[in-house]
């Protein structure tokens, strides 16, 4: 029996583990075994590239669904024909929480002069926006929004004031979904504001995104949550997020 006949070595178990290698002067090309240890990193690289691509692949596979019930639902203000109502130009400012500094360019919409709808301080208003990278004019493809505007008159900082604490909620909210430990996820809704710079004393709204389903509220204006709701997402958010704030985790 020859020696080593029944016996196996790592490279009859790992062959494709063989890189190829240049000798020096002579110039031979020359097999060299890897390591045990140098196998398991090569495995572990190789698995982590493929969890990378079934994660990109879900993604992709995941916003064709979102995309495909959003289009087989069409649009849910369609009864409403605003996009009969006129055109017209607004100066809208966002807010970087990041940077701290307003961006302001011009877009176009289109606002019903009546509300919809109307809460303690302000009131609602339907809205088309058309996006600034779009080629066609075509205003039944602009997407829904929700114009709000004071009842009582305030000052203009007011609401500037109330977009940067939206915006600094929302990046707070961000920094909430990446710990570990957040039981459900949550975001803030963005929000800017309008200013019509071609209506008498150029009026200023704020402008949302229309978000459809049950609208629910947690809290009174003046911050109170009742007993039932005090486990939500929400909740939660306030209070690690006022930790996060002082470095308490």
């Amino acid at each position: 029996m020859e020696e080593g006949h029944f016996g196996s070595s790592p490279t009859d178990l790992f062959p494709q583990a063989l890189p190829v290698i240049f000798s020096g002067a002579s110039g031979v090309k020359q097999e060299r075994k890897l390591s045990v240890r140098e196998i398991k990193i090569q495995r572990s690289e190789d698995c982590g590239v493929y969890a990378a691509l079934a994660r990109h692949s879900r993604a992709k596979a995941l916003w064709r669904t979102a995309f495909s019930l959003i289009s087989s639902r069409g649009d849910p203000w369609e009864k409403f024909h605003l996009q009969e109502l006129p055109e017209e130009m607004a100066r809208r400012y966002r807010y970087d929480a990041i940077k701290s500094k307003w961006i302001d360019d011009i877009v176009r919409v289109k606002v019903e002069s009546l509300p919809f709808n109307r809460g303690a301080m302000r009131e609602c208003f339907r809205a088309k926006k058309l996006s600034n990278f779009s080629h066609t004019s075509d205003w039944s493809y602009a997407s829904n929004h929700v114009a709000k505007r004071y009842i009582e008159k305030v000052d203009a900082h007011v609401y500037f004031d109330d977009v940067r604490l939206q915006m600094d909620a929302k990046l707070w909210g961000e920094e909430y979904s990446r710990q570990p430990t957040v039981p459900k996820k949550v975001d803030i809704s963005q929000m800017c504001v309008l200013e019509f710079i071609n209506r008498p004393e150029k009026p200023l709204y704020h402008l949302e995104h229309f978000i459809e389903g049950t609208y629910r509220k947690y809290n009174s204006n003046s911050g109170f949550v009742d007993d039932l709701s005090r486990n939500t997402p929400q909740v939660n958010y306030l209070s690690i997020s006022f930790q996060i704030q002082r470095n308490y985790i």
